[in-house]
């Protein structure tokens, strides 16, 4: 009997180094043009591996550094792909003229990816963790003072010196967080980021496409687009603090995590109750920001397309899960399927996807549902309706 154990312990071994580690599930399809059986299985297993580790390595390192280095790649990483593909699933063979066709299930750990990519020369300690801009504007409305770090708004008198102090804070407060999950923050004010930046870009009033051309040219893969509003409350000596936040990838433009809150400091002089209001709110905000973004990195969703699919009807577990599982197989554009909200007869799904919202959209209209007819009822900039 000890044998036994023994055997299923050095068995089990190889797997034990992802059971606190996240997995990310993606179905890919494989396909192969062999007529050998076994061989058509590992042809398949092998190509739905390279797909989804290409797709997934290109977002870590970029397209300059992995279309100079694919050939290390394919052998140092893809190679060795069992350190961070702990699990495979293969669904069932499908043949169209001379080629087999079989959907693949795989769950990568990113923290492995990464891990090998680094050992592999392929990536710094540095690149491993994404960098955080952060581009928040602090608007004293009480006072008629305003201050962002890439234009020439501020002043040095006693309004101007506490926007830079709130500035420092939170800034320290995001640094903090963000690196509790390994993560870094670019210090704008200390790299003299705005020397880089072209005059266009010096202004007030930057659309979203400006923030991101802002993040590519600092070389940062995120962006915190920020804004901080300090006014008047309803109380004497009360003072209400509006913030809204939105940390964007710079490459795609999707945003990974986002916060809106509003509220109002006790009854005081302003020099007390808005600083003390405010460090309470920056540290919940940026715990807040920190730990939305952990889980988009975890989950390897970050350089994805992200849309929203919504579907309405009346369905019961079983039939959620057809559902599910003739979308995964059957729509080659969705790389996962997350289920965000379940209300009465709705469910919203986050997806992430390849390829533009009307791809997905004609693919889905195209679909066999196996017990529910589902049909796409609306399309529009990143939402599909299904009912």
């Amino acid at each position: 009997m000890k044998v036994y154990i023994v055997g299923l312990f050095l068995v089990l071994l190889p797997f034990l180094g992802f059971a606190q580690d996240t997995l990310t599930e993606y179905t890919e399809e494989g396909r192969s043009e062999s007529t050998d059986s076994v061989q058509q299985r590992q042809d398949i297993i092998q190509d739905a591996t390279e797909k989804v580790s290409n797709r997934l390595i290109r977002e870590l390192i970029g397209d300059a550094r992995f279309d100079r280095q694919i050939n290390t790649i394919k052998t140092k990483i893809i190679g060795q792909s069992d350190k961070y593909i702990p699990f495979i699933k293969t669904g069932e063979p499908r043949t169209d003229s001379n080629r087999t066709r079989m959907n693949v299930t795989l769950k990568v750990s990113q923290k492995s990816l990464v891990s090998l990519l680094q050992q592999s020369g392929l990536m710094s300690t540095q690149e491993g963790s994404p960098s955080l801009l952060p581009a928040v504007t602090f608007t004293d409305l009480v006072n008629h003072k305003s201050l962002s770090w890439w234009i020439n708004i501020g002043s040095s008198d006693d309004a101007g010196a506490f926007l830079k102090t709130q500035e420092r804070v939170f800034f320290e407060s995001l640094k903090t967080n963000f690196l509790k999950f390994g993560f870094q923050v670019q210090d704008p004010l200390k790299a003299q980021a705005k020397k880089t930046l072209p005059p266009n870009l010096q202004v007030e009033g930057l659309r979203t496409q400006d923030y991101l051309m802002m993040g590519e040219l600092l070389k940062s893969q995120l962006v915190l687009k920020g804004d901080v509003k300090i006014e008047s409350g309803k109380v004497s000596q009360s003072y209400k603090i509006l913030t809204r936040f939105t940390v964007l990838h710079s490459g795609n433009g999707r945003v990974v995590a986002d916060s809106l809150r509003n509220v109002e400091t006790d009854s005081g002089p302003f020099a007390i109750v808005v600083p003390k209001k405010m460090a309470m709110l920056f540290e919940d905000i940026n715990q807040d920001l920190a730990t939305q973004f952990n889980e988009a990195w975890t989950r390897g969703t970050l350089g994805a397309n992200l849309i929203r699919l919504v579907i309405k009807g009346v369905f019961d577990y079983k039939n959620l899960e057809s559902v599910k599982e003739d979308i995964k197989t059957q729509v080659r554009a969705v790389h996962s399927l997350s289920e965000r909200l379940f209300v009465g007869n709705q469910i919203e799904f986050d997806v992430d996807i390849e390829g533009g919202i009307e791809a997905l959209s004609k693919s889905l209209g195209q679909v066999k549902w196996r017990t529910i007819q589902l049909r796409v009822d609306s399309v529009d900039a990143n939402r599909i309706v299904l009912k």
